[in-house]
């Protein structure tokens, strides 16, 4: 039957009226999901990533971070897209949230392309996106805005994706050959990727794996034509251990495990991905440190296991296997970079994370959607009910928990409330929430927490830094000193440590000594104000009024909203009889808080000296 002109139209109309109401679904799925997430705050370490980072304020930001000159990584083209953020939103996490939401559903769609080009059926191409869209395992990379670097990472890589299937012929068109020009774009895009997220290295091999899935074999055209996607990501796996080992894990303070335990760990690291891929259950924030005293041969046994379960699937040798073999594949690629065979600084925390299995849970949610379109379009009625009837309860309970479970994200203290209610010995819920009730005040039921954790993992610099701050407040100074002295030891550089220092020091009023420390502080992070505060104080303190000026100068340059480094500044320098300058920052501090007592005797003197002509 030949199809008039008005009814080829009409079928083309309600083709694109299907596809907007299937697209439509999916962003009412993201909102369902993500909504109570999108209206929290800052969590863990969102501040340092944003709200405060000087790098992201300033207008000569963009040069620092494509120079590498700062962070403890190279994402510049993420840092990019924070320094955007940031004048468009500011400090309020709304945005901010609302923009990885975005982001994560527009991956959703690109991938929702690429099952389609890589032979699933209409319905479950759509149906592999919705599973990715609503998964839990998803929510901490969506819910936690410091994660945007795999959501806007995710986007680029697909797109690089969708391009080399484009070139390599995916789907097969007897009449169209390879689209040579296709690989330029997916180069750029694969670039784009690696700039905001180092784990999306793993494509190229991608495209090799898809080359032989659909042509049963890998000739040298696909080779040669990978050699420059393995050139970008050769540099920048490099570029990311490099600063992996001089930032990250250098600020970190990693200890741990050899080679044998890290081998043995990513071994075990495979199936539990692939388990809450697939069984997605008491979910966490972080998971139980393993640090097993792993040696060989032990530490093979896991991999020896993962090959047994290869084989096995590669024995199957019907159109489902082959299926089977690709959706896996691209889940265990994936993992490769995040497994912990090279030094992570998040290694210091746990072994796995959520936030790991990003892209990877694209392979198992694109199997299921796939299986259950395909076994939607063969069956009878009957059995064509029973999968639209699996395919929206499974939908639907995954909706369900990730809605759950992104409302622990809203902010610190629910957070880990849930991660300890999940994980009672868990050393980081317990350092961090700790902190978040001694900022509440709670310093008992902080101090509590901070010396679980010690007693938890003793081996982590920053806990006992914690500690010495509980110790610290509660006036047990010289207590707190040891703390301090026990965390440089494992990690000299510990900024926090050389503060909290300095502090004590003052305290005591050893101030050659505090002012050494807080000298340290500064060295290790240049841009904490609170540090260039306390030396100025050392300072004032030891009768070095221009030097302690400059530090509270400093201090409200890198935070101008501090009261107290306005009031100090305005101090040091009337001290200096430089009273014009100290009166914008007594104003400041009246502007602040009215009632500043202080301040205003400060600002009155000075007045008054003004009137009598004594003002310089």
């Amino acid at each position: 039957m030949v199809l008039t002109e008005d009814q080829e139209r009409a079928g083309y109309r309600g083709g694109r009226i299907v596809l907007l109401l299937k697209a439509s679904i999916l962003a009412i799925a993201a909102w369902f999901v993500y909504a109570r997430a999108a209206g929290g705050t800052w969590i863990w370490d969102d501040p340092a990533e944003l709200t405060q980072n000087p790098i992201l304020r300033g207008t000569s930001g963009l040069a620092r971070i494509w120079s590498g000159a700062v962070g403890i990584d190279y994402l510049p083209l993420k840092t990019t897209v924070q320094w955007l953020a940031w004048r468009a939103w500011g400090d309020h996490p709304a945005g901010y949230h609302w923009l990885n939401i975005g982001l994560h559903l527009a991956g959703a769609l690109v991938f929702w392309r690429v099952l389609r080009k890589l032979g699933a059926l209409d319905f479950g191409a759509w149906l592999g996106a919705l599973f990715f869209l609503v998964h839990p395992v998803a929510v901490e990379s969506v819910a936690w805005v410091s994660e945007m670097k795999n959501t806007l990472s995710l986007v680029f890589y697909l797109l690089a994706l969708d391009a080399a299937l484009d070139w390599a012929g995916i789907p097969p068109d007897p009449g169209r050959p390879r689209r040579a020009s296709r690989l330029a774009p997916s180069l750029g895009w694969f670039v784009a990727a690696l700039l905001c997220k180092g784990s999306a290295v793993m494509l190229p091999a991608v495209i090799l794996l898809c080359s032989w899935w659909r042509r049963g074999r890998v000739d040298r055209r696909d080779l040669a034509a990978c050699i420059p996607f393995a050139a970008v990501a050769c540099a920048s796996g490099c570029a990311t251990l490099w600063f992996q080992e001089h930032r990250a894990i250098a600020a970190a303070a990693l200890g741990g495990a050899g080679p044998a335990a890290r081998l043995g760990e990513a071994g075990l690291a495979i199936p539990f991905y692939l388990v809450h891929c697939v069984l997605p259950v008491a979910m966490a924030p972080v998971y139980p440190h393993w640090f097993p005293d792993l040696g060989m041969p032990a530490a093979l046994l896991p991999w020896f296991g993962l090959a047994a379960a290869a084989w096995w699937v590669g024995t199957w040798r019907s159109p489902s296997g082959r299926c089977l073999r690709l959706g896996l594949g691209f889940f265990a690629i994936n993992l490769l970079p995040v497994l912990g065979l090279a030094p992570m600084a998040y290694l210091r925390i746990s072994w796995v994370a959520d936030h790991f299995a990003y892209i990877s849970l694209l392979g198992i949610a694109g199997l299921a959607g796939a299986g259950i379109g395909a076994w939607h379009a063969a069956a009878g009625t009957g059995a064509r009910r029973a999968a639209t009837a699996l395919a929206a309860a499974l939908a639907l309970a995954l909706a369900a928990g990730a809605r759950s479970y992104a409302g622990v994200f809203r902010d610190d203290r629910t957070l880990w409330t849930h991660a300890l209610r999940q994980y009672p010995d868990s050393w980081i819920a317990h350092d961090n929430l700790g902190r978040v009730l001694f900022l509440e005040g709670r310093v008992d039921e902080a101090g509590a927490h901070f010396l679980r954790a010690e007693a938890l993992f003793p081996e982590d610099a920053n806990v006992h830094a914690n500690v010495g701050l509980f110790l610290a407040d509660t006036g047990r100074t010289a207590e707190a000193i040891g703390e301090y002295d026990r965390a440089l030891r494992l990690s000299p550089a510990l900024a926090a440590a050389l503060d909290g220092k300095g502090v004590c020091l003052l305290r005591l009023d050893r101030l050659p000594e505090a002012i050494d420390a807080c000298r340290g502080a500064i060295r290790s992070d240049p841009l904490n104000a609170q540090s260039h505060a306390n030396l100025g104080i050392a300072l004032a303190g030891s009768a070095r009024l221009p030097e302690a000026a400059a530090e509270f100068s400093e201090a409200v340059r890198l935070n101008p909203g501090g009261i107290e480094a306005h009031y100090n500044l305005g101090v040091a320098l009337a001290g200096l009889g430089r009273y014009a300058e100290a009166i914008p920052q007594f104003d400041e501090v009246l502007r602040i808080r009215p009632g500043y007592r202080d301040a205003r005797r400060y600002l009155d003197q000075i007045l008054g000296r003004s009137l009598s002509g004594g003002t310089k």
